[in-house]
């Protein structure tokens, strides 16, 4: 499996190279506030650098809102990614939102029990 990454604007591409998956993540940054909005499937293929990416916004970002809206698919091991991005971000006495969760989305949230967890909110 290979995974290639690629910067179009204020846009990661992560694509994966054997399947053809593809996911753009918009960021945004202003002041000390992340805005990500993934665009697409977020499969356990991905989670390595979208945790990269997540991870070093968190460093820098005091706050953080993704919009998932634009995601049809979350493996597990994303949402888990967002339990340890959710963790750092407490650490540091900062805030992560999740917006915009789909029905599919915010089912899996559900599922596993993190609507509560999380601070997350449906379209």
């Amino acid at each position: 499996m290979s995974i290639r990454r690629t910067i179009e604007g204020n846009s990661l591409i992560l694509e994966n190279t054997d399947n053809g998956d593809r996911v753009t993540i918009r960021e945004t940054i202003d002041e000390d506030t992340a805005l990500i909005a993934p665009e697409g499937r977020l499969t356990a293929e991905m989670v390595h650098d979208l945790e990269d990416e997540l991870t070093s916004l968190a460093l820098v970002c005091r706050d953080m809102r993704i919009e998932l809206g634009a995601v049809q698919y979350i493996s597990n091991s994303v949402i888990r990614t967002l339990l340890e991005v959710q963790h750092m971000v407490d650490a540091r006495q900062g805030t992560l939102r999740l917006t915009k969760a789909g029905d599919d989305v915010w089912n899996r949230f559900e599922e596993m029990g993190l609507e509560e967890v999380f601070d997350i909110a449906r379209e």
